[in-house]
């Protein structure tokens, strides 16, 4: 397979306008991402959903679930 025929993985957001390519200016052949203000609230829109989804979750938890889920290896940090 080819450098030409390879997939790329921005090729998708590309023509969803989440992304837009660009030359780097420190040579020609290097290909550089930025993404577009459609991403950035594209990802403010889902991470209130999430935090939504999530209050409610916690919010039908009783007492007991709501502590084991607090202490729980397997709850992510949200807070980074």
């Amino acid at each position: 397979m080819s450098w030409q025929t390879t997939p790329n993985p921005w090729n998708h957001e590309s023509s969803l306008s989440y992304v837009t390519r660009f030359h780097a200016e420190d040579g020609r052949r290097k290909i550089m991402v930025r993404v577009t203000p459609k991403a950035v609230d594209l990802v403010a829109r889902m991470r209130k959903e999430i935090a939504s989804d999530l209050a409610g979750t916690l919010a039908n938890m009783d007492r007991n679930e709501g502590e084991t889920a607090e202490h729980s290896s397997l709850t992510p940090n949200f807070r980074s």
